[in-house]
């Protein structure tokens, strides 16, 4: 029979090694419950797809691999979706087939917002419930375990409390081992978007946008960036080419591709002119 002494450590060995793997598997299924929009602040149920919404936002379609029937696709809507392979209907609020068969389009519905662990470096960050662990590259990477202890293999982590036993690969806590955790990379944070001011110091257009001059003496943007503006002060061309304004083309050398249509800029408001 076992002393008490033996099934405690025993027992303490087995509530280790649980943990571990019930660590692993939340981590594992939290990375497969959900699926991460562009810009790793927003996710989305998995078998969804991230589609933007009106105010920017990400939203969730409830479909895999959906057409958004966004902006770029579809003009306007940006709150609903249409199953892949087919074309959002937006004045009739329809999604068509193919075949020209339409049926109901399907609504967005709101992103789950992730929240983060800011690395040190002020760049990198982890998902929320991580620890942030220096790479052999330098970089940062992310330990699925809150407040562990980064090893210094500069690959693999421990919950807190324990040590790393890098010769084993494994985590101690006095007499008792339990597997290591492996690290992975780190996200960056997305570079902040400034608006391109233009001139005359009121009007702005989107960043990777060129202010040109419209027509009016008004300022326009061409959604290309260091853009050239043609003359005709409606159209504008990619960098490197030239405008053919007889033929509303954009001209390098023997090849030529379609110009491009201006926008308004937005004149700032009197109080926001630096």
């Amino acid at each position: 029979m076992l002393s008490r002494d033996t099934t405690l450590r025993l027992f303490g060995v087995f509530l280790l090694v649980a943990v571990s793997h019930a660590g692993k598997l939340l981590v594992q299924r939290e990375q497969l419950s959900y699926i991460m929009c562009p810009g790793d602040q927003a996710q989305c149920p998995n078998g969804q797809t991230c589609c933007q919404m009106t105010n920017g936002q990400w939203g969730c379609c409830p479909l895999p691999q959906a057409v958004c029937c966004s902006n770029a696709i579809c003009c306007t809507d940006n709150q609903h979706c249409c199953p892949a392979g087919n074309k959002c209907d937006v004045q009739h609020g329809r999604c068509v087939r193919q075949d020209g068969i339409t049926f109901p389009w399907v609504a967005k519905q709101e992103a789950k917002p992730v929240n983060s662990v800011l690395c040190p470096d002020g760049k990198s960050m982890c998902p929320d419930g991580n620890t942030c662990c220096q790479l052999a590259s330098g970089q940062w990477g992310c330990c699925p375990l809150p407040n562990a202890v980064c090893c210094t293999d500069h690959e693999h982590c421990c919950p807190t409390g324990t040590t790393c036993d890098v010769k084993h690969g494994r985590c101690l806590n006095g007499d008792l081992t339990m597997p290591w955790f492996e690290k992975t990379a780190a996200t960056m944070m997305a570079s902040p978007v400034e608006d391109v001011v233009c001139p005359d110091k009121s009007s702005t257009c989107p960043d990777g946008s060129t202010c040109c001059q419209l027509a009016s003496g008004q300022w326009g943007c061409c959604p290309l960036p260091q853009a050239v503006c043609c003359n005709d002060h409606e159209h504008c061309c990619p960098t490197g080419t030239t405008c053919d304004v007889q033929h509303g083309r954009c001209l390098n050398g023997d090849l030529s591709m379609p110009w491009f249509k201006k926008t308004p800029a937005t004149v700032k408001a009197p109080t926001e002119v630096e």
